[in-house]
């Protein structure tokens, strides 16, 4: 490769070169004619200063002897004679030499090399002269002229040649300067070595820094997309996470004209955690999220679905574009496939996992959507083990933790904490016991029930307050009633110490209608702690001198263990229990394993509230005890 030296190099050898060529064309171009000049100007010069002298010498009065030599001496300096001679007719010399110091040594140059001396005849002699008087302004003009020329020739050719070589630089220099603002973009450019030295160096780091930076950033971005991707998926299932799934359906929400949203809450997950062990519930989690993902890939294809785990317990799938007449169908069979985990023993729950959905369109509001999803899936939680909710609930009952946690301690101070009080009856009408039901009235007045005051004030924690109310709002109407009271307790409640104190501090006020008081606990949040809870809370209850019941009881076989750990009076089914009862037989089977155990143990087996007459027929055939009614239908039953 063709390479140029230093820039300092190039640029004293450029300034060298054009000097010594404009000089030396200069000087050999002006000498010539220089001299030329010099011979016919001071030719003139002296043969005219000569014939002059010697006119006025050939007159009368002309100077003589001493007098003649001062008076040539005083002309040669007035006219700028260089050299002059005299001589007399015998060719003796009567005065002559140089003029001045500083005209000697240019008069012996040039009288030797250039010009001769003018003669002219005098009177007595002749009379030799070597002048140069306008001649020698003229030289000095025209070399000044001419030196003044060669300097701005060499500046002119300099500057051009730096002109030249700082075009070349600048070139470079842009190229560099491209391609360190590419950095910027992430455009690397890779330039090829200039071929002037001394930007070799700087290229070479350029192109090192930009492989450099080019692999940082590279890493950087493995980096960067390696947490993406640990944020945007659950490092267990890799399933999606929250934020993904919320974008998602708000996308959905803007293009989709229909889709669906369901809701996969895992049943007592901290009681597989301590039954089953860490490693054998991940197993369980990842199996449940393997099967939802595979269901949905059959059903709706690998881009069809959005499948997200929310939490410890919940997942998440939305369904863009799913017809509103397939949601059900879909929700039901992944509530089928969800049934092998108990199968292949990957669980010891009967049922696995809750499941609330709800169908949405275009346009809907992500909060609307939600809520009707939570809606749904508490709906399935507490009841049946899928529900669908298409219309939004009520907006002031969709609070956060600390809203309720707000609601709730408000209601306690100002003594807005009520009891709903319902009967249970038999099959021809008759009064087998009250119950009781937390019932809360807000401030705007509405009545916030038992099935959604309850797993509220767990979650805020204000659980111990309502039940610790509840009792004794009991306490106090047993005084007007005959017969049992059963007031219902959060399972949750159990698992603290500071409950039983302040239950016991209670029937301590009541001795007299504290045996007709019976505790039912709900077990349909009932985690594993609470089940061992329970144990020990019917010991505390059996010298309390009141009587334990269980509610809330669904189709978990894994709650039927506690019967035979416990004594209790009686036993309330949950509604997915006999919901269809008349027309589903393994729905029959499991209540009627629940009435024999009754019956074996000595405790009632009661139906919920709002079943179809259908269903208490059913229940009753099978063993029944009673049905919860309101107060004012059992009077006319």
């Amino acid at each position: 490769m063709n390479s140029y030296p230093s820039v300092t190099r190039i640029a004293m050898g450029f300034a060298t070169l054009f000097l010594l060529v404009s000089w030396s064309v200069g000087l050999f171009t002006m000498l010539p004619a220089l001299r030329e000049h010099l011979q016919v100007q001071m030719s003139a010069d002296s043969q005219q200063a000569s014939r002059s002298a010697a006119a006025e010498l050939a007159l009368s009065d002309a100077p003589q002897g001493p007098e003649l030599a001062a008076w040539l001496a005083k002309r040669a300096s007035v006219e700028h004679w260089i050299w002059y001679e005299l001589r007399d007719g015998t060719q003796a010399k009567v005065g002559g030499g140089a003029v001045a110091d500083d005209l000697a040594l240019p008069g012996k140059l040039l009288r030797g090399s250039l010009v001769d001396p003018a003669w002219a005849a005098t009177a007595g002699g002749s009379l030799g002269v070597v002048a140069a008087s306008s001649g020698i302004e003229a030289l000095a003009e025209r070399v000044g002229l001419g030196l003044l020329l060669m300097f701005v020739l060499s500046i002119s050719l300099l500057i051009g040649g730096l002109l030249i070589l700082w075009h070349q630089m600048k070139s470079k220099l842009m190229a560099m300067e491209a391609q360190a603002r590419g950095l910027i973009e992430r455009d690397y450019i890779e330039l090829q070595e200039p071929e002037i030295e001394d930007l070799r160096p700087l290229a070479r780091a350029l192109n090192v820094m930009v492989v450099r930076v080019r692999a940082m950033l590279d890493k950087g971005d493995r980096e960067v997309a390696e947490i993406r991707d640990q944020l945007a998926h659950d490092p267990l299932t890799k399933a999606a996470t929250r934020p993904a799934f919320v974008d998602g359906l708000l996308h959905s929400l803007k293009l989709d004209a229909y889709g669906a949203v369901l809701l996969v809450h895992i049943n007592d997950i901290e009681g597989l955690n301590l039954r089953l062990g860490r490693r054998r519930t991940d197993d369980f989690i990842v199996a449940l999220a393997t099967i939802l993902r595979t269901r949905l890939m059959l059903a709706l294809g690998a881009d069809g679905f959005v499948l997200a785990r929310l939490n410890g317990a919940d997942f998440g799938v939305l369904m863009p574009g799913l017809v509103p007449e397939s949601a059900a169908t879909q929700v039901r069979l992944i509530e089928e496939a969800l049934q092998v985990l108990s199968e292949d023993g990957l669980t010891d729950m009967a049922q696995p996992a809750a499941l609330g959905a709800s169908r949405y369109c275009q346009g809907e509001s992500l909060s609307d959507v939600l809520a009707r999803a939570d809606s749904a899936l508490g709906i399935a939680i507490a009841g049946r083990r899928f529900e669908i909710v298409d219309a939004t609930p009520d907006r002031s009952l969709n609070l956060g933790v600390g809203q309720w946690r707000s609601v709730i301690e408000s209601a306690l101070d100002a003594g807005r904490v009520s009891l709903n009080m319902l009967q249970v009856v038999n099959a021809r009408g008759t009064a087998l016991h009250h119950e009781a039901q937390p019932l809360l009235t807000a401030l705007d007045g509405r009545q916030v029930t038992a099935a959604q005051l309850l797993p509220a004030a767990i979650r805020c924690g204000r659980s111990i307050d309502i039940g610790v109310r509840a009792i004794e709002l009991a306490l106090g109407a047993l005084a007007n009633l005959d017969g049992p009271l059963s007031v219902g307790v959060a399972a949750q409640c159990l698992e603290h110490p500071v409950f039983l104190r302040r239950l016991q501090a209670l029937l301590a006020l009541h001795p007299v209608v504290a045996p007709r008081l019976v505790l039912e606990v709900q077990m349909n949040d009932a985690s594993s702690r609470s089940l061992r809870s329970v144990s020990n809370f019917a010991k505390a209850v059996t010298e309390l001198g009141c009587s334990l019941a269980l509610g809330e009881l669904g189709t978990q076989v894994e709650l039927l263990a506690i019967l035979d750990q416990v004594r209790v009076r009686h036993v309330r089914l949950a509604q997915r229990a006999v919901v269809g009862l008349a027309r589903q037989s393994h729905r029959r089977v499991f209540v009627k394993l629940i009435c024999e155990l009754g019956t074996r143990e000595g405790f009632a087996v009661v139906g919920p509230e709002g079943i179809t007459a259908e269903d208490q027929a059913a229940l009753f055939a099978l063993g029944g005890a009673g049905v919860v009614m309101p107060m004012e239908l059992a009077a006319s039953a």
